[in-house]
């Protein structure tokens, strides 16, 4: 069995009409760190959707961030791109996390696939950072002090 299917899944209507539902996929989220949601894609269904669980915070790209594939085919064999951001494109994140740069950064993020863009590119990767962390606390002892105690500057030059 493939990491991807031991992934748990949901229906939005079912979380939204049945509190035990919403229950469990409370628990997956807390167990897993992440659950898929499927739902009819209609507008607003974000917004719906968040505003059953709690408060839902703005960050400084908006309400939501937006992204999208914006890369621009000059010809077969290549692509331009017209942004400066990497996650405007399709090619590949390497593992990273979202919004460090804040005081106190989300607790959960939703990504909402609502159009699958024909290009190449656009799977997601994700890793466990905790238990990276803890493979690194317990076998590269000095490199998590590092992490754990070194206070870095972060800025994002955003376009």
């Amino acid at each position: 069995r493939s990491q991807a299917s031991a992934i748990p899944r949901f229906d939005l209507d079912e979380v939204s009409s049945d509190s035990r539902m919403m229950l469990r996929w409370c628990h997956a989220m807390e167990k897993y760190g992440l659950a898929i949601l499927r739902t009819d894609n209609h507008e607003g269904v974000l917004k719906e959707f968040t505003q059953l669980f709690g408060f839902r915070e703005w960050c400084s790209y908006g309400e939501f961030y937006v992204v999208e594939n914006k890369t621009v085919p000059t010809t077969p064999a290549e692509q331009s791109v017209e942004t400066s951001n990497l996650a405007y494109t399709g090619l590949p994140l390497q593992f990273h996390t979202d919004l460090p740069n804040l005081k106190s950064p989300p607790q959960v993020q939703l990504l909402h696939c609502v159009a699958q863009c024909s290009c190449e590119g656009g799977s997601n990767k994700l890793v466990d950072g905790f238990a990276v962390a803890e493979y690194m606390r317990q076998h590269h002892w000095e490199a998590f002090k590092l992490l754990a105690t070194v206070e870095m500057e972060y800025k994002d030059f955003h376009r």
